[in-house]
């Protein structure tokens, strides 16, 4: 089974977005790590360090915070490989389906760019999002991608991490 360990791009940027998190927090810039896209209106996760993650070391609360985080309210999400979940063990990577109220069920303008939806309701991010999930907090990593998309007219590239700040 593929996992997330092996590949070292998605690892160098995974430190380079923790290292950023540390650089913006001691210049007062606090960074909320989200993930959404066109198709969960916008925002799917939210990533903070949590009450129960208080006592935690400082190196592993950024960790933490360098992912894309947990399901926002009302929505789900889990992490599947052929139809199936996979292990939340922050190690093997599958597809990323969300589900929740405001969440399409398909991709806008495009369906035919849609896996076969799930019968429970759940929308297949395809083919723009790998990731994993942590055992312990539940939260989401966006590993990577299996193909480049349009981002827009301008401009193409692959699945990226989005921050959203406040000072």
């Amino acid at each position: 089974m593929e996992t997330a360990a092996g590949n070292q791009c998605d690892v160098r940027r995974f430190r380079a977005a923790e290292a950023l998190i540390r650089a913006l927090d001691k210049h007062g810039i606090h960074i909320v790590h989200l993930w959404g896209m066109t198709e969960t209106s916008p925002l799917a996760t939210t990533c903070r360090v949590r009450s129960h993650m208080a006592d935690w070391t400082e190196d592993q609360q950024y960790k933490v915070v360098s992912r894309q985080g947990s399901s926002s309210p009302f929505v789900e999400l889990r992490v599947t490989r052929d139809g199936r979940e996979v292990p939340r063990d922050a190690q093997t990577v599958g597809d990323l389906e969300v589900r929740g109220p405001w969440v399409s069920s398909s991709y806008y303008n495009a369906p035919e760019e849609q896996k076969p939806m799930p019968t429970d309701g759940r929308m297949g991010s395809g083919p723009a999002t790998v990731a994993t999930m942590d055992p312990k907090t539940g939260y989401i990593k966006l590993v990577g991608s299996q193909q480049r998309f349009k981002l827009n007219p301008a401009a193409n590239g692959s699945v990226s991490c989005i921050c959203a700040w406040k000072t």
